[in-house]
């Protein structure tokens, strides 16, 4: 603002400097009018051949002498280009000043501007990476629940000969409190229903083999011949059990699972199940209070500050206007240009009989007029500087910076260390 001020007081100057010169009259005065040639006088004087004979008549004492030519052809009539030369390069002056000052303020503008769009563009990217990060450790999430659901489903109903009904599995997942939504739970229902049916289906299609070969009744020799890689291996390893074990009973053959409940061998597996299904329940209940959730919730709190502060920069950016002063000032040098360059340029060619009385005073109208709008200029100039706000001090590419807390880049690599 400073400077823009000092430019308009350097064009006012300049004009005062020059106003008392230039509005002068054109025309010297009467005593320093151009001087009458006397040889050539005299010589065309001379020249002239007389036809009188006898000593010059007597004139009357208030004639003027014969031979003196008019005062209007002695006098050289004064050439308008020396002035309209001098209006012009006053004019030219003062523009380039004006346009050197107005030059450099949009400079400076377009480069706030051009940074502003620039971290505008950075805080996109940043924005984008954290929003994708979010989403995948939300995917990550599910699946990690939607497993330890499963697993547990999978040990309740392990000793059952069929698949539980999914009202039942729905009423036994309601009493985790796991925090879900009751549509989340009934598609995890669902799911697991259709996986133990898929197994008991699978195994149940190779009960008489099973049957005829005992030596397929190791689960790792007969899932070589029967694979299974659309089912979950565990509900196929819990299928081929039951399978064996209701073989075994109708060929009474003694097996761990034939024995006394109070066995010591059917103790230590209801001990181990028991101690799965407590560790399952636990983690299930402080699933969304573990690291996992944790991390997503984190990365939620990254992906909202950023997303704020990207819309306060695309305000700001939206918002971003040229001062008004600015464009007075623009206004002014095309001004001066036309009233002060190009008119007196156009006037210079003329010869100084054309230059009438009206075209002079045009030229000087011109100049008080572009001494009124240098006025006008650092009235409007000094209002703007007066009415802007503090915050306006600084820059708008600063200001824009300010509300990144942190580099994209290193934003990015600390969400990225959290996510462990």
């Amino acid at each position: 603002m400073s400077v823009a001020v000092a430019g308009a007081l350097a064009c006012a100057a300049v004009f005062a400097t020059v106003t008392l010169t230039l509005t002068g009259p054109m025309s010297p005065p009467d005593g320093t009018r151009a001087l009458a040639a006397p040889a050539d006088a005299t010589a065309s004087a001379s020249a002239v051949p007389r036809t009188e004979v006898g000593p010059p008549t007597p004139s009357a004492p208030g004639d003027a002498p014969a031979s003196a030519p008019p005062a209007d052809a002695e006098a050289e009539e004064a050439d308008p280009n020396e002035f309209l030369g001098t209006v012009a390069s006053v004019a030219g002056t003062v523009a380039a000043i004006l346009g050197g000052f107005v030059l450099a303020a949009l400079l400076n503008l377009s480069s706030a501007r051009n940074s502003m769009s620039e971290l505008l563009r950075e805080r996109k990217r940043s924005t984008a990476a954290l929003r994708r990060r979010w989403h995948e450790q939300n995917r990550h999430n599910d699946a990690a629940l939607r497993d330890l659901l499963l697993s547990w489903l999978r040990l309740c109903y392990e000793d059952d000969d069929e698949a539980p009904p999914p009202a039942d599995v729905r009423h036994r997942l309601h009493g985790l409190r796991v925090g879900q939504p009751a549509e989340y739970l009934h598609e995890i229902a669902l799911t697991f229903v259709e996986n133990r049916r898929a197994a008991d289906a699978l195994v149940a299609d190779t009960i008489p083999e099973l049957d005829r070969n005992a030596d397929l009744r190791s689960f790792a020799r007969w899932a070589v011949r029967h694979p299974h890689d659309d089912v979950d291996v565990d509900l196929v390893r819990d299928a081929f059990e039951r399978a064996i074990e209701s073989i075994r009973r109708r060929g009474n053959l003694t097996s761990p699972k034939s024995v006394s409940s109070g066995s010591p061998q059917q103790q230590e597996e209801a001990k181990r199940r028991g101690g799965a299904l407590a560790a399952l329940e636990i983690g299930l209940r402080g699933f969304r209070s573990g690291p996992m959730a944790a991390t997503a919730a984190g990365l939620r709190d990254d992906l909202d500050r950023s997303e704020e502060a990207l819309r306060e920069l695309h305000d700001e950016l939206t918002a971003f206007r040229l001062p008004s002063h600015l464009g007075a000032g623009v206004a002014l040098f095309c001004f001066i240009v036309v009233i002060g360059v190009c008119y007196p340029l156009y006037l210079m060619p003329t010869t100084p009989a054309d230059f009438t009385p009206t075209a002079e005073v045009l030229v000087k109208v011109g100049i008080v007029a572009q001494l009124v709008a240098i006025t006008l200029y650092m009235w409007v100039l000094i209002r703007s500087v007066r009415g802007a706000a503090p915050d306006r001090d600084a820059s708008a590419g600063q200001r824009a910076t300010d509300t990144l807390t942190s580099p994209p880049a290193d934003e990015i690599s600390r969400v990225g260390g959290t996510s462990g």
